[in-house]
């Protein structure tokens, strides 16, 4: 049954590679927000340098929510993606890098039905 899944979120540069990635709990429930875990279970967390959105990957889909939508600086970024397209079996889960992103930015994930 599916439910509570991690969440990868992996920033990039403008080359393409990684150069932050954060790992958050989503606990399937819709208006909450992805926690991440270097943030000791905050519902943010700041980049570290400018950036791009390069991938979104979920262990699994909820099974009450199926979507998230992102927020840069507390703002709706007008981004949502179906959790289903973030599974770990989707191949190209992000197919254009999403930015730029400007270093020190807060960056969230809301969980909706």
């Amino acid at each position: 049954m599916a439910g509570a899944h991690d969440v990868t979120l992996v920033l990039t540069n403008g080359n393409g590679l990684s150069i932050q990635e954060e790992i958050g709990d989503a606990d399937d429930t819709a208006g909450n927000y992805v926690t991440w875990k270097n943030m000791g279970g905050e519902s943010f967390f700041k980049t570290r340098t400018d950036c791009f959105i390069g991938d979104i990957v979920s262990t699994d889909t909820g099974s009450n929510c199926t979507r998230y939508k992102l927020y840069v600086n507390g703002k709706d970024a007008g981004i949502q993606k179906l959790i289903a397209n973030c599974q770990t079996t989707v191949q190209f889960r992000v197919k254009n890098p999403i930015g730029p992103i400007r270093a020190g930015s807060m960056i969230q994930i809301e969980q909706l039905a």
